[in-house]
């Protein structure tokens, strides 16, 4: 099932999935359009040499409540609002490269979602969405292999991201291992209910027999 991501779909006017080029190329100029926690503009591709970028990126919307990366739309560094439509190539190698780097750059490797906009029916360029949903397994690591492969942990502060300190890293690992651990607990009650259930479905169909 896709994620929703309920205030950026109020933004661009519908389902991440159902939306169109057109809606997306008209956040060229809306003042409510702009950066934010959960939305991040880019005018290019990550190339080769911007993995680190890339991971970086993806980590930090994980990190923190989710959001959408945009690429082919470029943004004023100041205002933070689309300016311009940029399209960007939409080919099957380019997804596949996106999924690659993400999945050897960033631990664990969270989910993402790649859809994308043509800009014309047949059409190989357009805007790009990265969608990245919030995560039960953060805290997400990037992995810094210029730095003996340091791990290195991202979230979003506003429309800038900034790296985790050494005591928000451990918080986010006992918040972890908290949410894991209610969540087996919801799992141990949901499958008792269903016992309980299907006890007293038995035994309302035993009494049933009886008084037939």
């Amino acid at each position: 099932m896709p994620a929703r991501f309920h205030r950026i779909e109020a933004l661009f006017g519908g389902l991440l999935d159902q939306i169109t080029y057109a809606q997306l190329a008209a956040l060229v100029g809306n003042a409510d359009a702009c950066e934010d926690e959960d939305l991040d503009y880019k005018a290019t591709h990550y190339e080769k040499e911007k993995k680190a970028e890339l991971a970086k990126d993806v980590a930090a919307l994980a990190n923190t409540i989710g959001g959408v990366l945009v690429l082919g739309l470029a943004d004023d560094r100041t205002s933070r609002i689309p300016t311009a439509v940029v399209p960007v190539e939409l080919t099957d190698t380019r997804l596949r490269q996106i999924r690659a780097t993400v999945a050897s750059n960033v631990r664990p490797a969270p989910r993402i979602e790649l859809i994308a906009k043509e800009d014309a029916p047949g059409s190989n360029q357009g805007i790009l969405i990265i969608a990245v949903p919030r995560s039960l397994d953060a805290p997400h690591a990037v992995i810094e292999h210029n730095q003996d492969h340091r791990l290195a942990y991202p979230r979003r502060d506003g429309d800038t991201t900034r790296w985790l300190t050494e005591t928000e890293v451990a918080t986010a690992y006992r918040r972890r291992f908290q949410q894991l651990t209610e969540r087996g607990d919801r799992i141990v009650h949901v499958g008792q209910d269903a016992e309980d259930s299907a006890d007293h479905f038995a035994e309302d169909i035993h009494v049933r027999g009886q008084v037939a």
